[in-house]
């Protein structure tokens, strides 16, 4: 009958909490759906994670080199020799990260371009097989926008984000290490700053995914604008409405630049203030805005069908 005051709405509480297990639930049940379509193009996923292994490593050889190779000139008295072996050396290292780099980047292109031609197939049949009352209550140019823009962010993810993500964990983890060897005290006092780095990151990254959705949903707009304009290229100019088209289609881009700025200005204040605290921070900015954007975008649009 009665309840505590500290206690006193708990059905809030519960339903948030239940609302985030089905958020988390639906996006790795959409995890699994993409990595179905990876799965025929795995060889060349992995290829390509190796050579970008292997390439973050050579880079962590760099600084020893050239080091080697300064304290060489600088030495009073010291020979040539040594000074030969380091630049042989370093121009080894140098042809070596080249040919890793041609493969990952290769293999790469080539399992991201699979991955989103099968998931673009895959979704256009899909589409083809939704009830009318779908394309009833949206317009060509979103379903299309959708089609091409949005499955261009699952390229990216996996061509691009996750060699990019393997590169800075071997450097990261690569550069902790050799700095403990070098000086323990200094490398604890750079860690220490680590959670304030991800805290950071998670915050600045609820708001660009918020704002990725946003931008992506009034490009899909415009794009819808311009393909009623031009299927309807008759009418528009039978009743002389170019200059209405046109302005619709301006202000159409107008919100999707505005939009894109809002983010734009997100990432700056995200790159400006986390580098400061931490010089890898700035690397993770990349990712802040990718992955959760079509889970979002679908679940809020139409959760039945996308």
């Amino acid at each position: 009958m009665f309840s505590r005051p500290g206690n006193a709405n708990p059905s809030k509480t519960d339903s948030k909490a239940e609302r985030k297990r089905l958020d988390f639930k639906a996006d790795f049940e959409q995890l699994k759906k993409l990595l179905s379509f990876v799965k025929p193009y795995w060889t060349p996923l992995v290829v390509s994670i190796i050579a970008t292994a292997i390439s973050s490593g050579l880079s962590l050889v760099f600084p020893q080199v050239v080091g080697n190779l300064v304290n060489g000139a600088l030495k009073v008295g010291a020979g040539t020799s040594s000074l030969d072996q380091s630049a042989l050396l370093l121009f080894g290292v140098f042809l070596v990260q080249a040919v890793f780099n041609f493969v990952r980047t290769l293999t790469s292109a080539r399992a991201g371009e699979g991955t989103v031609a099968d998931l673009r197939s895959s979704l256009f049949e899909h589409i083809m097989r939704l009830p009318l009352r779908f394309f009833e209550s949206r317009r060509t140019g979103e379903i299309t926008s959708r089609l091409t823009s949005d499955v261009t962010v699952v390229q990216g993810l996996v061509s691009q984000d996750l060699n990019q993500f393997i590169t800075q964990f071997f450097i990261l983890i690569g550069g902790v290490i050799i700095l403990f060897v070098k000086n323990p005290l200094l490398t604890l006092v750079m860690l220490s700053v680590v959670p304030v780095v991800v805290l950071g990151g998670a915050f600045f990254g609820r708001g660009l995914r918020k704002l990725s959705t946003e931008f992506q949903d009034k490009l899909a707009d415009a794009n819808a604008a311009a393909e009623e304009s031009i299927v309807g290229i008759r009418v528009v100019q039978s009743f002389t409405a170019e200059k209405v088209e046109a302005g619709r289609y301006r202000k159409a881009m107008r919100a999707a630049f505005e939009s894109a700025m809002r983010r734009a200005r997100t990432r700056a204040w995200f790159v400006t203030i986390l580098p400061d605290l931490y010089p890898g921070g700035g690397r993770c900015d990349w990712s802040l805005d990718r992955a959760g954007d079509p889970f979002q975008r679908g679940r809020r649009r139409n959760p039945a069908h996308l």
